[in-house]
């Protein structure tokens, strides 16, 4: 753009008479001016390029100048506390009966994707689904009964139980989307009889029970972080049953 400009004046002053010299300095001039006024825009979209695009690979960037920062670093050191990672924990291996068991395929995936692979009529299911290490895929039924003992034992013995009760802020964040309302229409405390009452627990009765239908390693679990995996993978292995 800057260089479009300086040419365009240039282009002008010669027709308006004016020498070469003095034209080339002038166009020089322009060119030399436009550059340090669009750096900043240039940077400050580029950064937001940046950011869009770690947006969908779930990365936050809630300053720019972040995006900056994390492409000079070589190295990130971090505790394991799920910051980094999608905070969910998940069963990958268990010692029953002097056998490893390679249980790092959930049993409710498994079948989530051979649901899929049958409603196409797919008939290379086992090829192109992981199947769980403990199932027997072509005789559909699971391969060790001390395994099954040893998971109904985990579900009895812990506790870890489902459970969800939306914060007010979540409540009204949905009901922003049920009711097609604004945040700033709906008071910060709401009391039984309110205008909104009624929306309110409209709202909190969708966000329980889309809970309800979510997939068990989604589902909120109120318990020791330690049983939170073993819950969540025991429990499509109980309702199979069931």
């Amino acid at each position: 753009m800057a260089a479009g400009l300086g040419i365009s004046f240039f282009c002008f002053g010669l027709a308006y008479g004016y020498d070469i010299i003095t034209n080339l300095v002038f166009m020089i001039g322009i060119i030399v001016a436009n550059v340090p006024e669009g750096l900043l825009a240039t940077v400050t979209v580029s950064l937001a390029l940046t950011a869009k695009r770690m947006h969908k690979k779930f990365v936050l960037v809630k300053n720019l100048e972040s995006v900056e920062t994390l492409g000079s670093t070589s190295c990130i050191c971090s505790d394991k506390t799920g910051t980094l990672t999608q905070n969910r924990m998940t069963v990958s291996q268990m010692f029953v009966d002097r056998k490893v068991f390679d249980v790092s395929v959930n049993y409710e995936i498994f079948r989530r994707a051979e649901k899929r692979a049958i409603e196409r009529k797919d008939q290379e299911i086992e090829k192109k689904i992981a199947i769980p290490d403990y199932y027997d895929f072509k005789q559909k039924v699971f391969k060790d009964s001390g395994f099954m003992t040893f998971v109904k034992t985990i579900a009895l013995s812990t506790k870890s139980t489902f459970s969800y009760n939306p914060t007010a802020e979540e409540i009204k964040t949905k009901m922003t989307k049920l009711k097609k309302i604004k945040a700033n229409q709906i008071p910060k405390i709401l009391n039984e009889g309110d205008a909104l009452w009624g929306d309110y627990c409209d709202a909190k009765k969708a966000l329980i029970d889309e809970e309800f239908d979510r997939p068990y390693l989604k589902k909120a679990v109120d318990g020791d972080a330690s049983e939170t995996g073993l819950i969540k993978f025991a429990q499509p292995l109980l309702m199979k049953e069931i």
